[in-house]
């Protein structure tokens, strides 16, 4: 964990409502799959810092990928941002995502402005000698980003609620689809995933753990989302219940095994 300031490179509308910013920052810097900064930004009734994941980040050259919805008053600044100007970060936090050395395969599934932290898993996966396939849902062409992105790294599936971009309908079903193919061995997908990571608002979390009971040996882990204040585990603001106790977002995870975490509250 450090504290820095960041110089906006560039801020690009990517999707409605969504930006991705990309900032100058240190290189070399460990980041881990899933973690994600606290950045602060000077506007009117913005007192926090907001937790955005890390989408992406070069440590050879310190650039760092942001993508931010544009839901309240602090993140309507974030997207307001220009080029040239700096923000504060306190980053890489959280307990990320390990690629084991036995895994040959890892799935990454994504709805919303979750699909954004599966590009910088992707990357890595890939990176890794890993098979990849990303499974990504949005509500419509006009939400759907990083498709060509996503497509450098690894098999990309794209579902749209109401069919305008990929296939129609949600994204635990395209997944659900191609768990079964992979059931059964067929040419197009001989073995199912070592591991699944997913990302996404709290009814696609659900849909997901539903469905992973029917593949009790696959790794599942979820990514999961809170509003946060300090970002380290001191404020204890992030909690969710996950195997029965009331855990930290920031600090145990986000990452956690998708049959553990309570999507319910």
């Amino acid at each position: 964990m450090q504290k820095s300031r960041a110089k906006l490179l560039e801020n690009t509308r990517v999707a409605q409502d969504i930006h991705a910013l990309r900032l100058q920052t240190e290189t070399g810097v460990d980041v881990g799959i899933g973690q994600f900064a606290q950045v602060t930004v000077a506007a009117p009734h913005t007192l926090l810092p907001r937790p955005i994941s890390i989408c992406n980040y070069d440590a050879h050259t310190g650039v760092l990928t942001l993508i931010i919805q544009k839901i309240g008053t602090g993140t309507a600044a974030l997207c307001g941002l220009e080029a040239g100007c700096e923000v504060e970060l306190l980053w890489p936090l959280g307990n990320g995502f390990s690629i084991l050395p036995q895994y040959k395969s890892l799935w990454l599934a994504g709805g919303g402005v979750g699909v954004a932290p599966l590009l910088y898993a992707a990357r890595q996966a890939h990176a890794a000698g890993l098979s990849v396939e990303v499974f990504a849902g949005f509500r419509n062409h006009e939400t759907a980003y990083l498709q060509a992105e996503l497509g450098a790294y690894a098999k990309v599936w794209v579902t749209s609620d109401d069919g305008s971009v990929g296939q129609k309908g949600y994204v635990h079903e395209a997944l659900g689809a191609r768990l079964a193919q992979a059931q059964h061995g067929t040419l197009l997908v001989p073995t199912p995933p070592d591991a699944l990571l997913v990302c996404g608002p709290p009814r696609m979390m659900k849909a997901m753990q539903g469905l992973m009971l029917q593949y009790p040996k696959i790794p599942a882990f979820a990514s999961a989302e809170a509003r946060m204040a300090c970002g380290f585990g001191v404020c204890r603001v992030c909690v969710c219940k996950a195997d029965g106790q009331y855990r930290r977002v920031c600090q145990d995870g986000p990452v956690f095994a998708l049959s553990e975490v309570s999507f319910d509250d």
